[in-house]
């Protein structure tokens, strides 16, 4: 039997599933788009290869013999899998010529960012991917329009809403930083008082640190936390702080990847507060691509080996 069962075609197992559906030749034969007297010989050389018959010809219709249900259920299951192999297929040549839009909030952009397009480039050279690196309140309008597929970071709970969903991955500690010619740089050890007259470049999303720091200053007897520049650009922060004697806060990763590069120096300030973790935000009611799902996927493999390590 196994070697008359390798001798079917496709087309035969699509007319026994097509035949259990219908009832009727004439209707299967419609389903599959061939005429009725095809159909009869594909059923007719199907049973011959058998050896058994699978259908009973009644008056009005058909109706499957004991036989002819065991190769309908066969049948169906062998369509059903090749379908889904297709659709595998599918997928992953999809992801690997497909494209993604990413948005990343600046404490991302070191830790899972990066090292997720170095990855995908690597995997996947054919794949487009466009990055957009901002602040929250520019990041999730746009994908809530659909203008970006997904956004590494947090959602702020001005922002939050029903339609969006967060996956956490990763904790963001934050660092104090200040230009390498800042003479803050040189000290070892350094308290809230230091800082006390310092002017600060603010990162719009980093207003709920202003209330923790604010504290710190003012047991210092620096009542208000003094805000000379507001931007979200990591350039133009590091730039700044290159020319000024001004201090930043940045994410602890982005902090080192700068300080590693002498482009800034992070100061001996203890900050004891997390912004809250970062991870994938993405629309509650859209599918994501299937090369949106390979990046995706990426992300949490490296946010998973950077939790092991630093455990």
């Amino acid at each position: 039997m196994q070697n008359r069962l390798r001798r079917l075609k496709m087309r035969q197992l699509e007319l026994l599933v097509q035949l259990f559906a219908n009832q009727s030749l004439t209707r299967a034969a419609a389903a599959m788009n061939v005429t009725q007297p095809a159909a009869t010989k594909l059923l007719r050389e199907t049973e011959k290869t058998l050896g058994v018959s699978l259908f009973d010809r009644l008056p009005r219709g058909m109706r499957a013999t004991p036989y002819g249900e065991i190769m309908m259920r066969q049948a169906r299951t062998v369509l059903a899998a090749l379908e889904r192999g297709g659709e595998e297929i599918t997928a992953l040549s999809e992801a690997a010529t497909g494209s993604v839009a990413i948005g990343s909030m600046r404490g991302a952009t070191a830790s899972l960012l990066a090292p997720a397009l170095a990855a995908m480039h690597s995997a996947r050279p054919r794949m487009r991917m466009s990055v957009l690196v901002d602040a929250a309140e520019i990041l999730l309008p746009r994908l809530r329009e659909a203008r970006l597929d997904i956004v590494l970071g947090s959602i702020p709970a001005a922002l939050a809403g029903s339609d969006l969903v967060f996956e956490p991955l990763l904790d963001e500690p934050q660092s104090v930083v200040a230009g390498p010619q800042n003479p803050l740089s040189r000290r070892k050890s350094l308290g809230w008082k230091d800082v006390a007259r310092a002017e600060w470049i603010v990162y719009p999303q980093e207003s709920v640190l202003q209330p923790l720091m604010e504290g710190m200053l003012a047991a210092a007897r620096r009542p208000e936390l003094p805000v000379a520049i507001e931007t979200a650009s990591v350039v133009a922060t590091t730039m700044l702080l290159e020319r000024t004697d001004m201090l930043a806060v940045m994410p602890r990763d982005v902090a080192e990847h700068y300080a590693r590069r002498k482009m800034v120096a992070i100061l001996p300030l203890k900050l004891p507060m997390l912004l809250g973790p970062i991870g994938i935000v993405r629309h509650a009611d859209r599918e994501l691509s299937p090369a949106a799902l390979a990046f995706t996927e990426e992300v949490r493999q490296l946010a998973a080996a950077r939790g092991r390590r630093r455990k």
